[in-house]
């Protein structure tokens, strides 16, 4: 299981890399819940996306661990609305459940 530690530099990384407009945990580690096998569920918002496979990998490709996993989900400022207007399950519950992290 990854530390409270291990997760502030995680997202401290990606923060750095994407300077996003917004971040949000979800998952069992935000829902203080996590066990042996958990990821890491992380939604990271961009003003834009141009290439996502691209900004991805370059994202997050010094944080690939054998150690823990890790999920990025990341959307364009425009698929955010979207997904949230829409009623999007996985968007809904991000931001009911999930925790808004500090991206400043």
């Amino acid at each position: 299981m990854l530390t409270k530690q291990k997760i502030a530099e995680i997202i401290e990384h990606i923060k750095n890399k994407a300077n996003p407009k917004a971040m949000y945990m979800f998952g069992s580690y935000a829902y203080g819940q996590p066990h042996e096998d958990s990821d890491l569920d992380l939604l990271v918002v961009n003003a834009k996306v141009i290439n996502k496979r691209k900004e991805l990998y370059n994202m997050v490709k010094d944080l690939i661990s054998p150690d823990y996993s890790l999920d990025v989900l990341l959307l364009s400022e425009e698929e955010f609305n979207n997904k949230k207007n829409e009623g999007w399950l996985v968007m809904k519950e991000i931001l009911e459940k999930g925790i808004s992290l500090n991206v400043k």
